[in-house]
């Protein structure tokens, strides 16, 4: 599918992580709480590490549009409670999966070598997985720098997500590349009742 990034519409970037319906803390919303969330146009909706609920609750997930990204821990694949490799696949037909490492490690710990296994490994999984290009990196944890970003720029990635929601985009150019990075709003639970509540803190 067309890249979403290229909407110069969007205003905003929100962070989920998984659904339920009982087991509900910070990074699990019940899902009815989801459905009330009214999105538009201008929303880029992200969701981080992969769990299983995406599937379970995939057509609901769906009826929020076209601007949405899966950020996979590709190092979760298969296993309890996270998506499998034939539900990653067939999620993929309908939102664009991307990456979110290989194994969730603080980017600020590793060095370069390190930094560029996270970002290859996970690249390569999720290729053979969907047949699709891989271009998009949400840090885990959010932390990243510049250093990061350059060696990730030069193993094919081009879009970077963040949690610091006080900036929506930035414009970097590296050696000769153009790449963005995108703050992003953490939606999380119980919060609030609509959008807006969360979105009244990204300045």
């Amino acid at each position: 599918m067309p890249s979403i990034l290229n909407n110069n519409n969007l205003k905003n970037c929100l962070m989920y992580h998984s659904f339920s319906i009982n087991n509900i803390s910070r990074y699990s919303m019940h899902i009815n709480q989801f459905k009330k969330h009214r999105m538009n146009n201008d929303y880029i909706l992200t969701y981080d590490d992969g769990a299983e609920s995406l599937y379970n609750y995939r057509d609901i997930i769906y009826s929020k549009g076209k601007n949405q990204l899966i950020f996979i821990r590709t190092d979760k694949i298969n296993k309890i409670k996270y998506l499998s490799s034939s539900q990653i696949y067939s999620i993929s037909k309908h939102i664009g999966i991307q990456s979110h490492s290989f194994n969730h490690t603080n980017h600020f710990h590793l060095d370069n070598k390190q930094i560029k296994e996270q970002g290859n490994k996970s690249k390569k999984i999720l290729e053979d997985i969907t047949g699709c290009p891989v271009t998009d990196y949400s840090f885990p944890g959010g932390y990243w720098t510049f250093r990061c970003i350059k060696i990730l720029a030069e193993n094919g990635y081009r879009n970077f997500f963040t949690s610091i929601p006080f900036f929506f985009r930035k414009k970097i150019y590296y050696n000769g590349i153009d790449l963005n990075l995108f703050g992003r709003v953490e939606v999380y639970s119980p919060g609030y009742k609509n959008i807006q509540g969360y979105l009244k803190f990204n300045i």
